[in-house]
């Protein structure tokens, strides 16, 4: 047994994960959310800056829906491939650079791509989390954390608006996709910190 899979098992035999990484779950799980709820107040302000239509603008919306669909689809099969953890942080490296690409993004067309970018890292914290909980935990703490994941994605669509309105007055509509990237980069640099290199149950002892 490597120190890998040894490691695992050990996650696995104690039937829970602590606070702490149920926490960054939660933040991960909310990455989505915040993307698509706290720049929706900045819509107008984006229409202004392009010299665009409102209806033009609403298209970096069906953007991001359209590549967090395609997202999840992916990150399936990755996530069984190389393990949790791998895809798990390039999704959020994409995620990162898709925020920092729409703060910066000179023109539509730029912010459209960025934002299609951030859905597909935005999908790696809709995805893993799941893949991680069943992992880590047994039957009964699952279904405990899986919860409260699910409330957190009740939540954060109310609260994501609000902050976006304080960003947007604030620091502008860009400054809201700062803090978005923000948001990633912290998940980043948490999630290198505290999640194992997980792999399926089924292989796990292989």
């Amino acid at each position: 047994m490597t120190e890998k899979t040894a490691r695992q098992a050990t996650y696995q035999a104690q039937g829970a994960i602590g606070i702490v990484l149920v926490i960054l779950l939660a933040l991960l799980t909310a990455l989505d959310a915040m993307a698509i709820d706290m720049y929706l107040p900045g819509m107008p302000m984006i229409a202004q800056t392009y010299g665009v239509s409102a209806g033009s603008v609403q298209q970096t919306l069906s953007v991001f829906l359209a590549g967090l669909a395609l997202g999840q689809c992916l990150y399936g099969p990755l996530l069984e491939r190389f393990g949790r953890r791998m895809p798990l942080m390039v999704g959020l490296v994409i995620f990162v650079a898709g925020s920092v690409g729409a703060a910066l993004a000179p023109t539509l067309e730029w912010l459209l791509v960025a934002r299609f970018a951030q859905a597909i890292g935005a999908a790696a914290g809709l995805v893993a989390p799941r893949a991680i909980v069943a992992d880590l935990c047994d039957v009964k703490s699952s279904a405990r954390i899986f919860s409260l994941l699910m409330q957190v994605m009740m939540v954060a669509p109310v609260l994501a608006p609000m902050m976006g309105g304080f960003l947007l007055e604030h620091g502008g509509w860009r400054g809201i996709f700062w803090v978005l990237a923000a948001f990633g980069g912290i998940g980043l640099v948490w999630s290198l910190v505290a999640i194992p290199n997980l792999w399926p149950r089924s292989g796990a002892l292989r």
